[in-house]
């Protein structure tokens, strides 16, 4: 019986997407190596039902949508283009070898031609929107620098006292370079540095660069001069007097300085910054910590409740005296004491997250009598256990 789209993507669903997720996190390069798995699996789901709505239903609003969004979300990550449009290709990758086995050679064929049509609309649009962003991004951050370049350059022409006065008191290091030689520095540079104005006038830069970053600095100083692409704002670490080295941001840009051109650059001290965003970073670990503990605090309890109960059961054995019976209650002590653990860690852990899939009551409720059928035992307990079985599958946790 040929075997549809439709029915293809409700049977291979859950494998497409893990494999998906597999190829992006070992061969997709190192920007998709680093996220984390539960953000690419919510990101491949997404891709997945667009390109499902694509073929089986002929709708490209969903693959629109998702195409609006991931660009607007690689670009401010800084991932490639053709990182991009090889996490797509991975979902023809991956499905064509499995329908060759499902399907008939004229259903193959056909399916591979729609996921072809799927794919070529995708990327091309992707490549579209996405180049669009990058080069919008690229012009309003020029315009931004002009913007700064000609309101400097107005204020110098105006007034160079005025000029100067500014410079002095802004928080930021300003500084002045000529054949990669600071001809001018504020105070803030100056003290940013550990030197004293007399110190720093006639300085060669790569004696304020820590060295891990000389080269590159310089290099970056060099492809300016010559007017070939070079980023306007990096970030480095400087060295000062007394040799210690700090994390630095500079916006630089060549303008005209006594007549000449030269480099003109903005320091900032990022140490702050540095420090608040490693804080971040461990709060986000020490909550994904949260989250395996609670997890594993889940999973450990229940068998852990079984043990005791068995243990209990074992104890009273009248075959079991002295030293034996005394290790069966040690046991259960030390069984007691790890679930109080457990349940003091949980009530520190934060809460896990429903993970829904389709469940049957039925098969819950009889899974619960069989692991409390020892203690209905220990009870005296009578259980009667009356089922519907027309009862309908539905979406639940069944943890």
């Amino acid at each position: 019986m040929p075997l549809s789209l439709k029915e293809f993507h409700h049977t291979y669903r859950s494998q497409i997407i893990d494999k998906w997720v597999d190829g992006l996190k070992e061969d997709a390069g190192p920007l998709y190596a680093a996220r984390p798995r539960e953000e690419l699996e919510g990101t491949i789901t997404e891709a997945f039902e667009a390109n499902y709505h694509f073929l089986v239903e002929e709708r490209m609003g969903p693959i629109n949508r998702f195409i609006d969004k991931i660009c607007k979300m690689r670009l401010e990550t800084g991932f490639l283009l053709s990182d991009v449009q090889t996490a797509f290709e991975f979902y023809r990758i991956i499905v064509i070898p499995i329908l060759a086995e499902q399907c008939t050679y004229r259903d193959f064929v056909q399916a591979v031609a729609n996921i072809n049509r799927c794919l070529a609309y995708t990327i091309r649009r992707f490549s579209e929107h996405f180049q669009d962003m990058h080069e919008k991004k690229i012009l309003d951050h020029n315009r931004q620098l002009e913007d700064q370049v000609r309101a400097r350059t107005k204020a110098l022409q105006e007034s160079e006292l005025r000029y100067k006065i500014l410079v002095e008191e802004i928080y930021d290091g300003y500084f002045v370079i000529r054949d990669q030689v600071i001809i001018f520095a504020n105070r803030a540079f100056c003290q940013m540095h550990g030197y004293s104005l007399e110190e720093v006038l006639g300085k060669k830069i790569y004696d304020f660069l820590a060295p891990v970053d000389r080269k590159n600095v310089i290099d970056i100083y060099k492809k300016s001069v010559k007017h070939q692409p070079s980023p306007a704002i990096f970030e480095y670490m400087r060295l000062t007097k007394d040799g210690r080295a700090y994390p630095t941001e500079i916006r630089a840009n060549i303008a005209a300085y006594d007549g000449q051109l030269s480099n003109i650059g903005i320091c900032r001290d990022m140490t702050e910054r540095v420090k608040m965003e490693k804080k971040f970073r461990e709060s986000e670990r020490m909550a994904y910590i949260g989250q395996i503990t609670t997890s594993l605090s889940h999973e450990i309890r229940n068998p852990l409740s079984a043990i005791k109960m068995n243990l209990q059961i074992l104890g009273k054995n009248p075959d079991i005296q002295g030293n034996d019976k005394r290790r069966v209650n040690i046991s259960v002590r030390e069984t007691t004491r790890l679930e109080r653990i457990l349940s003091q860690i949980l009530d520190f852990a934060k809460p896990l997250q429903m993970i829904f899939s389709p469940i049957d009551l039925n098969d819950i409720l009889t899974a619960c009598r069989e692991t409390l059928d020892v203690k209905f035992k220990e009870k005296r307990l009578m259980v009667t256990k009356t089922l519907d079985e027309a009862a309908p599958v539905f979406q639940g946790d069944a943890g």
